[in-house]
């Protein structure tokens, strides 16, 4: 199944909101951001409210222009994904570059409201949205569990 991906800075923001909240910083972040508005109620200083809702508003907002940023400067972003995905593996192009990996060497796959998260490390992922499938979406959702029931790290890919 073949299809293509034109990056969006709406794409990316998700991606990396997901990544943030779903990692210890960003729970920490959101709980210490409770505290201190809570703290409100001890102390009576409304700063401590204004401090709070920095530090929950911070992230989404510095992600928001760090997205908008990329897009702006990162040359890969600018030109089209091209995804060939089969039982071999994920093939992706992008102008004259072509890589091949195959499924036992991705690192997970994580399926979200929006897109499917094709990890090839711990930290970095190609992003497959839902809106660039067209009708392959239950296809490809089918062909990954399939391939990846076997994948050493398959437990954890239940995101």
């Amino acid at each position: 199944m073949e299809f293509e991906v034109k990056m969006t800075a709406g794409i990316l923001y998700h991606y990396l909101v997901r990544q943030y909240y779903k990692s210890i910083s960003g729970i920490v972040g959101i709980a210490f951001g409770l505290v201190l508005i809570g703290s409100y109620f001890y102390r009576n200083n409304y700063w401590l409210i204004v401090a709070g809702i920095i530090v929950i508003l911070y992230p989404p907002w510095s992600f928001f222009t760090k997205s908008k940023r990329q897009m702006l400067l990162n040359p890969a972003f600018k030109k089209p994904i091209h995804y060939h995905i089969d039982d071999e593996g994920v093939k992706v192009t992008q102008g004259a570059d072509t890589v091949l990996v195959a499924w036992d060497l991705l690192f997970k796959v994580a399926v979200t409201k929006k897109s499917i998260l094709v990890f090839t490390s711990p930290v970095n992922a190609w992003i497959l949205p839902f809106q660039c499938m067209g009708d392959h979406k239950e296809r490809l959702l089918e062909m990954i569990r399939e391939n990846m029931k076997n994948h050493p790290k398959a437990r954890k890919n239940r995101s």
